[in-house]
């Protein structure tokens, strides 16, 4: 299968897009085939895999990197936060978390696969990478998330207003004041994932992810739902909720 053509990652934010056929408007389906990744060897130190690279799955149970050597990892190496995804790939744990995410993002119809439309470019993405730790200091969890690249969102193109009110906290301290005297029971929730739910109204398109590949030269992901980093991502999920 081919690879990512395009640099995925780096220090700079880079967005650039290639101009191929016109996309089809469709929402996303279910997720029917699992995407691809590359193995550490086969990438360049942008993150970029070569044609020629043997794929690896991410259903497998462990990425293969052709080195066992490379999956001895110690406690203090495992803690350590990768700064690049051909690093993440070289730890099963941070494999199968990114394997998780996109999978999450894909169940929630986040994106479509498509082809770039003529004269439209493509946000670039990336990968952020975080050890969560319980109150004693062990590890609880491997933690990714994929932004994108928002310094390069055009005004009137695919971002418009980007506020989104909150509650003051006068109004916070007011309400559990009378809460109190009134002796009422007080429950709180949490959404999980919420600036995910958000749906977008402008035609924003994605740089596939690093290590991402569906075998499609010149395909991105038109985003149907908000991303983590889209300048208006707070304010979709402020409309969801209305």
């Amino acid at each position: 299968m081919g690879s990512i053509d395009e640099d995925e990652e780096g220090d700079e934010l880079a967005c650039d897009g290639e101009a191929v056929q016109p996309s089809s408007d469709s929402l996303a389906a279910p997720r029917a085939a699992s995407p691809v990744l590359i193995p550490a060897e086969c990438l360049d130190e942008e993150g970029v895999g070569s044609r020629s690279a043997t794929s690896v799955e991410w259903g497998s149970n462990e990425p293969r990197m052709g080195d066992e050597d490379n999956l001895r990892v110690d406690v203090e190496e495992m803690g350590r936060e990768p700064r690049s995804f051909k690093e993440a790939m070289k730890f099963p744990q941070w494999h199968e978390a990114m394997k998780k995410e996109i999978e999450a993002l894909e169940d929630n119809r986040t994106w479509s696969v498509v082809q770039l439309p003529e004269g439209k470019k493509a946000l670039g993405t990336q990968w952020v990478y975080k050890v969560k730790y319980n109150s004693d200091a062990s590890v609880e969890r491997f933690k990714t998330r994929l932004v994108v690249f928002c310094n390069h969102q055009v005004e009137g193109i695919n971002y418009n207003d980007t506020f989104a009110p909150v509650a003051k906290m006068v109004m916070v301290r007011t309400f559990l004041a009378v809460v109190a005297v009134k002796n009422w029971e007080l429950h709180q929730m949490d959404v999980h994932n919420a600036f995910l739910h958000g749906d977008l109204s402008e035609e924003i398109y994605m740089k596939l992810p690093p290590g991402f590949n569906k075998g499609r030269p010149g395909a991105v992901c038109k985003l149907h739902k908000s991303l983590y980093e889209l300048k208006q991502t707070p304010r979709c999920w402020f409309w969801l909720q209305r």
